[in-house]
């Protein structure tokens, strides 16, 4: 069977699917480890349905326990000019960037698309001092103003922004 470039897309979408809560068990401690069996008994919407199901597999699997897998961040394309969604701003300093990932994947894990973390100092448009929790890269403001509308449910202060290198 041929595949093209239409399985090619869907194949990359759902590899980069939102973070989710998974309940997994292994026979030594937690790591990655080539040498441990991991077992995934699925993944959950947040992180108590994951605890109640390691707790119901914990009688055959008594190292069980929860781990948030979260999907890679999005990088603004270096040379494009577009709007975006901005969902947090978290001024520089030590501890920023550990801040600004946690409320990307806060935002991922809540089913906004595209989101990532940018730093203010590499746009013109944007003030500098910066890291700016953003989703969705959009060609016009119309579009950007309804994605930033559609994610105040979840983020209150979600605006519209335009970026530019």
């Amino acid at each position: 069977m041929e595949r093209g470039p239409r399985w090619r897309r869907r194949a990359r979408r759902w590899r980069t699917a939102p973070p989710t809560w998974a309940s997994s068990t292994h026979a030594a401690t937690p790591g990655l480890n080539p040498t441990f069996r991991v077992v995934f008994s699925g993944f959950y919407a947040d992180a108590r349905a994951a605890q109640a199901a390691a707790a119901d597999v914990s009688g055959a699997y008594p190292l069980s326990y929860v781990r948030q897998i979260a999907a890679p961040l999005q990088r603004w394309p270096a040379t494009r000019r577009g709007w975006t969604v901005v969902l947090a701003s978290v001024p520089a300093g030590r501890g920023a960037r550990e801040d600004a990932r946690a409320k990307a994947t806060e935002a991922s894990a809540l089913g906004l698309p595209r989101v990532g973390v940018l730093s203010t100092d590499d746009f013109a448009t944007l003030n500098p001092g910066y890291l700016v929790v953003y989703s969705g890269v959009y060609r016009t403001q119309a579009r950007a103003q309804a994605a930033a509308q559609a994610a105040r449910a979840r983020f209150a202060s979600a605006y519209p922004r335009l970026i530019a290198p």
